[in-house]
């Protein structure tokens, strides 16, 4: 709500038709300008769960169309696919998780 504040929409989510969520002023220019606190890019994964998120709320609120599966949203989700490609090149979400072992000489 509060990036779409700063974009001068005062609508509810839920009131945005989709024709207007689903253009550069909103879904997708947040999809492109997203930064951390710290300035940086969100890894892929956390990207695509805020994604998620807006599409579990506006669910919650009969929204009516789904920003993951409805054609309605083809614009902001071919948007999603290139940036989550941008981020990829850039080395984002290919971290590695596990821990690495433990030889003998380091204990």
């Amino acid at each position: 709500m509060v990036f779409l504040q700063s974009e001068g929409e005062q609508r509810f989510r839920e009131f945005i038709p989709p024709c207007n969520l689903n253009t550069v002023q909103h879904i997708s220019h947040f999809i492109l300008s997203v930064r951390n606190k710290g300035g940086d890019e969100f890894e892929p994964l956390s990207l695509r769960g805020m994604i998620s998120s807006i599409d579990r709320y506006l669910r919650t609120k009969s929204y009516g169309v789904s920003i993951i599966n409805d054609i309605k949203f083809h614009k902001s989700r071919s948007v999603l696919k290139m940036k989550l490609k941008n981020l990829k090149k850039l080395g984002k979400g290919n971290n590695p998780r596990a821990s690495s072992p433990v030889s003998d000489q380091d204990l």
